[in-house]
Formats: structure tokens, C-alpha cells, sequence
């Protein structure tokens, strides 16, 4: 039984079935409004901020994929200089825990701006396919698709759900729902002076989609073989931690070797392989891993490594110039602070 002209229109319009979910996420994230609830809120409000100050930074194009762990602490570490009463809130954030504003610092307005035009389209897509369909069938499809966006998006203002692969990949299927299961108009009849030119235009445009899917095929064969080299170099990393733990520096120093023969740009192993390096007292090539690690991976820890590693090399004055960077960047972190006084009190024992 197919609804009538009245019940596809209700359907179309109320496609605020999506706002169920976000509804129902809002009831969950706000029903215990307790201690925790408001220190997670202040926390979020807390990195919005530090945010803030970096879109600042690159408004337009914003600061690049990817970027936001990069930087995160030494924008952080200047937002407390100027407030040192928030140290309280520090953070190793990875990620931003509101995908929509990370999206904006890391792309800029232009790119944030393509994000939104892309939700517009698929909201306008929903409405015309819901009233237009025949079958209750793909009402209810639609609806769900809908609504599984909204819950994704509404979470992403508190978590990171673009970061995690599956559920964006789910996101970009909800939002070709409406392209799949909308109604499909029959061309028109072509006029018979116009076939030749209309069949050239066909050819043509059969060509540029067959070029095109052989370039998304390439394009995703690239990025499968990029993934597969993340995750054997993350295995390694794993494996050369767990060798280091146990004391077995030389057979760390190989696993972590062969992993950034796999990922020759990941930063942790770079920073694992420098660290048994420096258990080795190998200085100097252990300040060198430290050095790549710091291109694409940020940790207060690595700045302490380089530090200790400067000073076993006698390099006092830059030894100090890292642990105060160190503490700078995480003002949390104890351990250095001996490190500091001692290399101070040097300083102005020296003639």
C-alpha cells in the first residue's frame, strides 16, 4: 500500500526524525548534571579556547591536516604563561573533542565552509527525496540515514568522530542516501537532429567516468597501502616498547629500525628508537632521531629526552633551554625541575 500525497508531505517535513537522536543524545550528555558533567563541560570550553587563539593564527586556509596535535602544546603552553591559574586543565590532547571547530582550525574558513555546504545539499536532498518517494520502505531509510548523521554530528561536538575511520566512512554513507533511494526521472526523448551530438556527449562523458573511477581506484589503493604501513609501523612501535620495557635495548633498536623502514615519517618510533639510543649512550645519534621525531610529533617527554641527551653531551646552555621548554609545555611535569636548578646553579658558578 503506497502513503497518500498528505503522508509523504508529513514525511518530508518532519524529517526532524532526525532531531530524535540528537534529542535523545542531549538528554543523555546533560541528565546527571553533576561535578563530572561540569568539569567535562569546562574542560571542552577549555581547549575551545586554546582552539581559538590558533584558528586565529590561519583564518583562511587554516593550519593544515592534521595539525592540531602538532601544535596543540606550544599554543597551550602560551594560553597558560598568560593564565597560570588554569594549569589545573592541562591537557595531551590529540585530538580537539569538537570535530566541527578542529575542522575549522585545521582548514580555515573556506574549508569549514565547504563542510556546511555539503550538510546544506544533503538536508535539501533528504526533503526532496522524502517527498517523493513511493514506498513507506525508503521513508523509513530515509529517516534512519538522517538520523544516524545527526546523532554522529551532534557527538562530534563533544568527541572526535571524524578521527575514527568507520564512523566517517559511515557518515559519508548516510549522506548518499538520498542519492540512492530518491526517485530516478526518465530522460527525456531526444530530438532526432540532436542523437549524434547527445551520443558524442554520452561517449564522452562514459570516458571521463571510466577516467575517473580508475583515478578513485588508485586513489584508494594508495591510501590502503599508506594505512597498512601506519599500522605494521604502529605493531613495531608496540613491539620495540614492550623489548625496551624488558631491557632489550639492541632488539628495540632493530624493531623500531624496521618500522620506520615502513613509515620512515612517524614520529613516535622515531622518538622509541631515540630513546634506546640514549640507553645506550649513543649520543649523538639519539639527538638526531630525537630532532625527526620533533617534525611530526609533539610530546613534553621527547623535549625531555633531547634535553638529557644535550646534557650527557656537556651541552649545558641548550640542555636548560630544553627542560624550561619541557616545563613550559607541561608545567605539571616535575621531574625536570632538579634537572634545571642543577644546570642553573652551574651557570653562575661558571666564571
Amino acid at each position: 500500500m503506497q502513503p497518500s500525497e498528505n503522508e509523504k508531505t508529513r514525511a518530508g517535513t518532519a524529517l526532524p526524525v532526525f532531531a530524535v537522536p540528537v534529542g535523545a543524545l542531549a538528554a543523555w550528555w546533560v541528565a546527571p548534571v553533576d561535578q563530572t558533567l561540569s568539569s567535562r563541560i569546562a574542560g571542552r570550553v577549555y581547549l575551545s579556547r586554546i582552539a581559538w587563539q590558533m584558528f586565529a593564527e590561519h583564518p583562511p586556509l587554516g593550519s593544515g591536516w592534521g595539525t592540531f596535535q602538532l601544535r596543540f602544546l606550544e599554543h597551550q603552553a602560551r594560553f597558560l604563561a598568560a593564565d597560570p591559574a588554569l594549569t589545573r586543565y592541562w591537557t595531551m590532547a590529540w585530538e580537539l573533542h569538537n570535530d566541527p571547530l578542529q575542522l575549522l582550525v585545521e582548514t580555515g574558513l573556506l574549508g569549514f565552509a565547504a563542510f556546511v555546504w555539503l550538510l546544506a545539499a544533503y538536508g535539501r536532498e533528504v526533503q526532496k527525496a522524502a517527498r517523493a518517494v513511493d514506498s513507506r520502505a525508503t521513508l523509513i531509510w530515509l529517516g534512519a540515514g538522517a538520523g544516524g548523521a545527526a546523532a554522529i554530528l551532534a557527538d562530534s561536538l563533544v568527541n572526535f568522530q571524524f578521527a575514527v575511520t568507520p564512523t566517517l566512512i559511515q557518515l559519508f554513507t548516510f549522506l548518499a542516501f538520498p542519492y540512492l533511494l530518491g526517485p530516478r526521472a526518465d530522460s527525456p526523448v531526444p530530438r532526432p537532429g540532436k542523437k549524434a551530438r547527445q551520443a558524442a556527449s554520452e561517449n564522452r562523458a562514459l570516458l571521463l567516468r571510466a577516467l575517473g573511477g580508475i583515478g578513485v581506484t588508485a586513489l584508494c589503493a594508495a591510501l590502503l597501502l599508506q594505512a597498512a604501513q601506519r599500522a605494521w609501523a604502529e605493531r613495531d612501535n608496540e613491539r620495540g616498547i614492550n623489548l625496551e620495557s624488558c631491557g632489550d635495548w639492541q632488539g628495540a633498536e632493530q624493531i623500531d629500525r624496521h618500522g620506520l623502514s615502513q613509515a620512515p615519517q612517524n614520529g613516535k618510533l622515531h622518538f622509541a628508537l631515540a630513546r634506546v639510543l640514549y640507553l645506550q649512550q649513543e649520543y649523538e645519534p639519539a639527538l638526531s632521531e630525537a630532532e625527526l621525531a620533533e617534525a611530526t610529533y609533539s610530546d613534553s617527554h621527547l623535549v625531555v629526552l633531547k634535553a638529557r641527551i644535550l646534557d650527557r653531551m656537556g651541552r649545558g646552555a641548550q640542555a636548560l633551554e630544553n627542560y624550561r621548554r619541557a616545563l613550559r609545555l607541561d608545567p605539571t611535569l616535575r621531574t625536570v625541575r632538579p634537572d634545571i636548578e642543577r644546570l642553573e646553579e652551574s651557570q653562575r658558578a661558571q666564571p
